[in-house]
């Protein structure tokens, strides 16, 4: 397991606040690998035995496990958690409706968003503005993170398989070519269209600002009881 292999090595090596966060909170949460209906195709396969994500903040029922873990802090407003990513992972293209930020707090990688790429490393900030594809390919170190999910923090990350509107393949550092949009009906899963047009994440979106343009003004957590 990723995380028997690598979580100790990056939590030695995490820096800053949220290195300290995460160091401070690490022993309550609980691990578990998402897209279990992902499973049987063969560059997921291989994602998953090298990744996994901790929930910290989050809703009661945790959707992208399938259940197989939940945060020991309750909120419908935000998703809050931990992500270990081991080295030489491809995280393929995907969407999602939710705002995201990453806190890089161990590991260099290589960043997807639309169709730049660019390297962060420990100390970097990432913003994913909702419906913005993105992908991240580690290097030959873990990658830990802090993460929050700030809008729509019970949506349900889709791989992307092919562009919808251009009908061509985007492609990653090296030339390695990168997944693109996935459809599993007649309307665009990325931003719920109906009419089956293509989601805007198959637009050339720029490099969002490291701050959320959306935060909530109060957020509502609630402790699990351990009773």
């Amino acid at each position: 397991e990723v995380v028997d292999r690598h979580l100790d090595g990056a939590l030695a090596a995490a820096v800053g606040t949220a290195g300290e966060l995460i160091g401070s909170v690490v022993h309550e949460v609980g691990w578990a690998k998402p897209y279990p209906e992902y499973a049987g195709e063969p560059d997921m396969d291989a994602m998953r035995a090298n990744y996994s994500y901790a929930p910290i903040i989050g809703s009661a029922e945790e959707a992208i496990s399938g259940g197989a873990v939940a945060a020991p802090y309750l909120s419908d407003e935000v998703f809050v958690g931990l992500v270990l990513q081991g080295p030489g992972c491809d995280y393929p293209s995907h969407v999602h409706k939710s705002e995201e930020i990453f806190w890089v707090t161990a590991g260099t990688s290589d960043w997807q968003m639309g169709d730049q790429w660019r390297v962060e490393g420990p100390g970097g900030v990432i913003h994913h503005e909702s419906g913005v594809r993105h992908a991240t390919v580690t290097r030959d170190e873990p990658l830990l993170m802090l993460f929050a999910w700030v809008t729509d923090p019970g949506c349900i990350p889709v791989i992307v398989r092919r562009c919808a509107r251009c009908r061509n393949r985007c492609r990653g550092p090296g030339s390695r070519p990168v997944t693109a949009i996935r459809r599993t009906g007649p309307g665009c899963v990325a931003r719920g269209a109906t009419d089956g047009s293509a989601p805007s994440a198959c637009t050339r979106p720029r490099w969002g600002s490291t701050v959320p343009t959306v935060w909530p003004d109060r957020v509502v957590v609630r402790r699990v009881s351990s009773g």
